[in-house]
């Protein structure tokens, strides 16, 4: 049987993991592919002790051979499964590397921008320096939160660093907004009292700057993380904003239509609050400890609930680190005192919570031989 191995938190939990791996008994019949955070186990014995560890280490297994080697997974959870990696340990150098790059060419043209800015009396590339000094600081703080998010736990932060690529982004969110609105503010007077603008400098400068972006997306383009996707339609975004910078520039070339340029500076910094703002409230509600948007704990809690021997369910909660891995704490009673069936119950249990990518569980089971507990 091949499964994938999910929870993994970061490189040194890895090595932990993988060093306990090839120390279980029978472990030549264990096969364990550590690059690509795979294995596969010949031996059911094998694959119970491989269990109990993973367990321990609140690491889960997705199977690669769409079926289960437990009893009733088969027939209980018939849809198909993202087995994409939990961790990217391959390409994180790389991934520094892209952004560290990008972030040098934003930070020096956002400074441009707001010089040339001011020189030009252009509201709209003022606007846009704040949006590229926005995209700058995004870049560098995911850079420098993402290397902290990958420490492992300690007598500090029981559950590990995760939560810091969160502030980055809470940061990087705050900073855009307050910046948009100052811009909302300046434009709107100037909408009013439409000035002249050199639209010869914009034009050089807008062109300028579709080069700079367009070479910045196609760097971050390049790579694979979750991180550099994110920031590449971002920069692409960028580019567009600075195509209507140009396309207004070569209006104003044969008209005196100065009130395009305060009015493009509205719409982008109206479109920066368009795409900030609900990114901000869903790290607020990460921060507030929201159930996740992808999950649905009503229905998970009822397709647990229907297990057999499980009569009541308490304490359930649900909540993410990051927004990518969720955690969840639970409380069961049984009128079984079989420490076998306990077993059996933990692992259905983590299973339902593998297919909503619930790797890290907390899962306590009461023994209740009266069944006073049951809340089905």
């Amino acid at each position: 049987m091949k499964y994938q191995l999910v929870g993994i938190r970061n490189q040194d939990h890895a090595n932990k993991l993988f060093n306990q791996i090839k120390q279980l008994p029978n472990k030549e019949q264990i096969h364990l592919n550590e690059e690509e955070l795979e294995i596969e186990v010949e031996d059911i014995t094998c694959y119970e002790n491989l269990q109990r560890l993973l367990s321990y280490e609140k690491v889960g297994l997705k199977s690669l051979d769409y079926h289960e080697l437990e009893h009733h997974h088969s027939q209980e959870h018939n849809h198909s499964h993202d087995h994409s990696h939990d961790v990217d340990f391959t390409s994180g150098s790389q991934a520094v590397r892209n952004m560290m790059l990008v972030f040098g060419i934003n930070i020096v043209f956002s400074l441009l921008e707001a010089i040339f800015g001011f020189i030009f009396n252009s509201a709209s590339i003022l606007a846009d320096a704040v949006h590229d000094f926005g995209d700058a600081l995004s870049i560098g703080l995911a850079w420098l939160f993402q290397k902290i998010s990958l420490k492992g736990s300690d007598s500090t932060f029981s559950y590990g660093y995760k939560r810091y690529s969160l502030l980055g982004a809470l940061i990087t969110s705050v900073v855009l907004m307050i910046g948009s609105a100052v811009m909302l503010i300046h434009s709107g007077e100037k909408l009013l009292n439409p000035e002249p603008v050199n639209y010869q400098g914009m034009l050089l400068l807008a062109i300028f700057a579709i080069a700079a972006n367009g070479v910045s997306a196609w760097i971050i383009s390049k790579g694979s993380s979750h991180n550099e996707s994110i920031l590449s339609l971002h920069l692409l975004e960028d580019v567009l904003g600075w195509v209507g910078v140009l396309v207004v520039s070569v209006v104003l070339h044969f008209t005196d239509w100065y009130f395009l340029d305060p009015l493009l500076s509205i719409g982008i910094a109206l479109f920066i609050l368009y795409k900030t703002i609900p990114e901000f409230m869903k790290v607020v509600r990460l921060f507030l400890q929201a159930v996740p948007d992808n999950i649905d704990s009503k229905k998970l809690r009822e397709e647990i609930q229907n297990i057999d021997n499980i009569n009541g369910l308490s304490h359930f909660h649900l909540w993410s680190l990051d927004g990518e891995a969720h955690m969840m704490s639970m409380t069961i009673s049984t009128t079984s005192d079989s420490v076998q069936t306990h077993e059996q119950i933990k692992n259905e249990v983590r299973h339902i919570l593998l297919e909503s990518d619930i790797a890290h569980s907390n899962i306590e089971i009461v023994y209740d031989p009266y069944n006073i507990l049951n809340s089905k």
